[in-house]
């Protein structure tokens, strides 16, 4: 017998969900936004209808490329969920030492509320103490790679007690087989003795960042000495000495500010001649120091308008020449989470990477989510001396940062662009309002800064290799087209 009806026939229907999907117009496109997977796509005015209004349909060709930009579902399932994936390993990989508190600047915006000499001074018992800790801890946990980053303050403040711990650190390391392991000095670059360069000259595995805020006219204004002399010229010269001597500056770590926003071209520029392809650009985050110098909050709109006007006239250029990859951190990020649904980065993302990925001591033996104040009962985990990490991983404070969700924020949820800022930091949450289940500070800039992106993108504005170049520290995968 010849059969015609087979009743495992399986159609395909394309459905889309208006409650999953946020528009944003701008002056030339209208951008649909799924917040449920991350898929974004420019669409016309009769597709935008089709996607708000048409619940079920039956278009074969667009079905499939609204589906396969993650807007709508295909057989009843998104192409991918945001919320069913995790975004990184969960466990810690980045193992922050706060040496001190003390330091020879006195920058205007400090996060940490670095002082001059009103500081404990470190104690090498408490800083072994926390070595065995993190060897404990990946151990336990089988982590075959780690970060160990020294900050302050001034690190370099304390050199010999800094060249203790290293050794100490690299000689109980090497016990655990296969692990590799990168040593990261954040430093502000004005000490550099014969004593400095020897002992970054031994560090193997090293990355330094030193900090730098432009020219001498921001930088001496934003991060003077407690004298109130300038640190620019030291700093510039310290740098040229660094290279001199084969230590290469990894990254240039500049924080804006409503005083240096207009100049983030030439601030990007400097950075380039200085021989440094990383630079930060962060907007000044309103934590410590900074929470009280409302003055110096940054313009989002002309901070973004000044990133991109960066990019056309310092990045592409020097791009189109060298062909070498360029980072700027928050527009880095940005891209990343364009093209790909990972959240990858700790520091934008809802739960954050506090707690999860990363994790800080101070010198005291305090255990805090990361490196941003604020530094009190709201924010401690516990302490190194009577606490393992994992104990001070399960303590309330840390449990708190840890389960903080996007969905609890009640301003996020209204937000088109929620599934790429992710909320933004809790603790300049706690350090505005008080409240973690708040956004973060900079989220206006944000929603600005991804749609300007976005438009770059549609437009095809820049070079395809430049951009994934940029993005590729925050991508899980290689990314070969756009």
């Amino acid at each position: 017998m010849e059969t015609h009806y087979n009743s495992s026939t399986k159609y395909t229907e394309y459905t889309s969900n208006s409650n999953d999907l946020d528009i944003v117009r701008t002056e030339k496109y209208n951008i649909i936004i799924n917040s449920v997977t991350g898929g974004w796509a420019e669409v016309k005015d009769s597709e935008l209808a089709l996607l708000m209004f048409g619940e079920s349909f039956y278009d074969m060709n667009f079905g499939e490329k609204a589906y396969q930009a993650g807007l709508i579902k295909k057989n009843g399932s998104y192409i991918f969920d945001l919320n069913e994936v995790n975004h990184s390993i969960n466990k810690l990989y980045m193992f922050e030492f706060r040496v001190t508190d003390m330091c020879n600047l006195n920058c205007i915006y400090c996060s940490s509320e670095a002082c001059n000499s009103n500081s404990e001074r470190p104690n090498l018992k408490i800083a072994y103490q926390w070595v065995d800790r993190v060897y404990e801890y990946i151990k336990e946990k089988k982590v075959r790679s780690v970060s160990i980053e020294f900050t302050g303050g001034e690190p370099l403040l304390f050199t010999e007690y800094l060249e203790e711990l290293i050794n100490y650190a690299s000689t109980k390391f090497q016990q655990i087989t296969g692990l590799n392991v990168n040593y990261v000095i954040c430093t502000n670059g004005t000490l550099l003795e014969d004593k400095h360069i020897n002992l970054l000259k031994k560090i193997k595995n090293r990355a330094i960042q030193v900090s730098l805020d432009g020219s001498s006219e921001i930088n001496d204004k934003q991060r003077p000495y407690h004298s109130g002399k300038g640190s620019y010229d030291i700093v510039t010269k310290n740098i040229d000495i660094l290279r001199q001597n084969n230590i290469k500056v990894n990254t240039v770590a500049s924080v804006i500010t409503k005083d240096s926003q207009d100049n983030i071209p030439e601030i990007a520029k400097l950075i380039l001649d200085i021989g440094c392809e990383k630079m930060t650009l962060q907007p000044m985050c309103q934590v410590g120091r900074a929470s009280r110098e409302k003055r110096l909050v940054l313009d989002g709109k002309i901070y973004v308008d000044k990133i991109f006007e960066a990019i056309d006239q310092v990045i592409l250029p020097y791009w189109k020449t060298h062909k070498r990859r360029i980072f700027i951190r928050n527009l880095s990020i940005t891209y990343a989470y364009l093209l790909k649904p990972w959240r990858k980065y700790m520091c934008q993302r809802c739960p954050c990477g506090s707690g999860i990925n990363i994790i800080s001591t101070d010198y005291k033996g305090n255990v805090y989510g990361c490196n941003t104040g604020p530094f009190d009962d709201c924010t401690i985990f516990g302490n190194i001396t009577d606490s393992s990490f994992t104990e001070c991983l399960n303590s309330k404070n840390a449990k708190k940062f840890r389960n903080r969700n996007l969905n609890n924020i009640e301003e996020c949820n209204r937000c088109e662009v929620k599934a790429f800022c992710q909320g933004g930091c809790p603790k300049s949450a706690l350090s505005i309002y008080h409240d973690i289940n708040k956004p973060g500070d900079i989220c206006e800039i944000n929603k600005y800064l991804i749609i300007k992106a976005m438009e770059s993108l549609i437009e095809e504005r820049y070079p395809k290799d430049m951009i994934l170049g940029m993005a590729k520290s925050f991508l899980f995968e290689d990314v070969e087209t756009i």
